[in-house]
């Protein structure tokens, strides 16, 4: 037998008995006359529901003492389904939900203010969702259900919503909340430039004064090459002195691939809800559970989504030493190791890797990175230490020797200022720790020794490009800012960096993907148990206690721009 619930039970006694004294006329007590039509009322029911009725009975008002109340201004048909809803028929008829509002808030009902809100908001489509919107802000500023449903209504639903023909009304403060909100859907910029050259389109002469204030709510230099190209083509408003750094940062961005992850800053990032995210990309050792092999996998950490995600294997196992660089937003390429010549390329838009011209010879600890059209590798070992650069054309598809280094090291860093490469300490031939800093002029093919790092006495990492670069002392924790060509900057100490399996740089911060672990001491036990940001300005700090359980010493880590939609294995929180 089914369980009554009392509540239940009580609800419909009480809806049966409020209809009974209604439709049997019995025990009224006030009459509302409203446009020459007469409803007879109970004033304990009036007052129940109603601030408005039980202020006016209360208060010694003219009217709390008369038997008939002419409510002005109000329709008779609506008063109707008022009263049907105060005495039991708690339904509300979507199409008189707006006239009924509004009598809710002018009656002061509450309850039944928010049901037509949620009535109305269940039934949002474009051609009403703004004029709501506005009602829900100016007219009924109480009716925040309904103002908080069509702001994620159109929040939600940009990408149709913003090609509607109301959406060209939006008002200049309405576009840039909405382009400002963290939850707005534009899986890519396009969706946003496209909308702000039709709104302003709509009313070129009365909105080209609110250009600067609207495009600095877009992430303009995201822009794919073909949106670019029609805004600049198409846009009456494109020359508008305002718009050009905008213009310029887009074509700065996309014109070098080689350091467009670089020029890729926190201020300058996706969108929390757009289809790609800026990633955390891990690549190091694994274990075969059946043979016991070494193989090399991949992960990814979403910088808003925070969680790993695993990506293609290596196709072959190359030995340990091998290296590897970020190339455009989205693709990685690894060279080398201790047993192999290979040379791979990863398509992060694909998810797969691809295997392209070999190495001239076998090489590992080198270093290795992108600029202009050209694969750096630079250094390293093949039967010896090497001073050998060799570069590849990707255009081309072939390897070439293009210079040598002043010495030849191995385990160095690397970074990039405009056409020059910089190469940071590293172990000498002698296997001392270096602290010089050669520069490689990839326009001359000559190297030159440019600069020693001071007070830093151990293996460096090398971050950023061009005035941004950051070397982080892998046992110190010493972060300096490298003026190029030959000064230092210190910035500050990150403590515990010997626990630290990589960093990359992004906008203004440092991420650290640290063991902070006290369990074990054996290096083969342990992996990656936080990721941490620090910000190089203000030191302050972020942890994310997130494990990736399986990955091994030596890890390659860099930043990525991955689809969400790419990957469908999540490697879940612990604990």
């Amino acid at each position: 037998m089914e369980t009554c619930n009392p509540f239940k039970l009580y609800l419909k006694d009480f809806q049966n008995g409020m209809q009974h004294l209604r439709e049997d006329d019995l025990f009224h007590d006030v009459v509302l006359d409203v446009q020459g039509q007469t409803f007879p009322c109970h004033r304990v029911i009036l007052s129940a529901f109603s601030n408005y009725f039980r202020g006016m009975f209360v208060s010694g008002m003219v009217e709390s003492n008369k038997n008939i109340i002419e409510l002005k201004g109000l329709e008779a048909k609506c008063i109707s389904k008022v009263l049907d809803y105060l005495y039991g028929n708690i339904t509300i008829d979507p199409t008189a939900a707006e006239d009924i509002l509004a009598i809710a808030v002018y009656l002061q009902i509450d309850c039944l203010r928010e049901t037509c809100e949620l009535t109305l908001g269940s039934n949002l489509d474009n051609s009403n969702v703004i004029r709501l919107w506005n009602m829900s802000s100016k007219e009924y500023p109480e009716c925040t259900i309904l103002r908080n449903f069509c702001e994620v209504y159109m929040l939600s639903n940009f990408s149709d919503f913003s090609n509607s023909v109301e959406a060209l009304h939006l008002e200049p403060n309405e576009v840039i909340f909405l382009l400002q909100h963290e939850e707005l859907c534009a899986p890519t910029e396009d969706v946003v430039c496209e909308f702000l050259m039709h709104w302003f389109q709509h009313d070129l002469e009365n909105r080209k004064c609110y250009l600067e204030d609207l495009f600095k709510c877009s992430n303009f230099p995201l822009l794919s090459g073909d949106c670019l190209t029609r805004f600049i083509e198409h846009f009456p408003l494109m020359r508008e002195d305002c718009l050009q750094p905008f213009v310029q940062d887009a074509i700065v961005y996309q014109s070098n691939p080689a350091v467009q992850l670089d020029n890729l800053t926190s201020a300058m990032d996706f969108r929390l809800r757009s289809s790609r995210e800026t990633s955390i990309v891990v690549i190091s050792f694994a274990q075969n559970v059946s043979d016991a092999g070494l193989h090399i996998e991949m992960w990814r950490y979403g910088l808003h989504e925070k969680h790993w995600e695993k990506m293609a294997s290596l196709p072959s196992y190359p030995g340990i030493g091998f290296s590897t660089c970020t190339y455009g937003e989205s693709t990685i390429f690894l060279s080398g190791g201790s047993t192999a010549s290979t040379f791979f390329k990863f398509d992060g838009s694909d998810n797969r890797w691809e295997q392209m011209e070999n190495l001239p010879e076998t090489r590992c600890r080198h270093c290795m990175v992108g600029l202009d059209d050209y694969i750096y590798i630079l250094g390293g070992t093949t039967s010896r230490r090497t001073n050998a650069i060799e570069r590849f054309c990707l255009d081309l598809n072939t390897w070439e020797r293009c210079g040598d280094l002043q010495m030849a090291v191995d385990d160095s860093s690397v970074a990039t200022a405009h056409d020059k490469i910089y190469v940071f300490g590293g172990f000498s031939p002698d296997f001392d720790i270096l602290k010089m800093v050669q520069c490689y002029d990839t326009v001359t093919k000559t190297t030159t020794i440019v600069s020693v790092v001071p007070n830093m006495y151990d293996l460096i990492d090398a971050v950023g490009t061009n005035d941004n670069i950051y070397i982080i002392g892998r046992q110190s924790g010493k972060v300096m800012k490298f003026i190029v060509d030959n000064a230092f900057e210190p910035v500050r100490v990150i403590p515990r960096l010997q626990d630290s399996y990589g960093i990359i740089k992004h906008g203004d911060s440092l991420f650290l993907l640290i063991n902070d672990s006290e369990e074990s001491d054996d290096i083969e036990d342990r992996s990656i148990t936080s990721v941490v940001e620090v910000n190089l300005k203000t030191g302050e700090k972020t942890v994310d206690h997130n494990p990736l359980l399986n990955t091994k010493f030596d890890c390659h880590c860099h930043k990525l721009v991955i689809s969400k939609n790419t990957y469908s294995f999540k490697f879940n929180r612990i604990g």
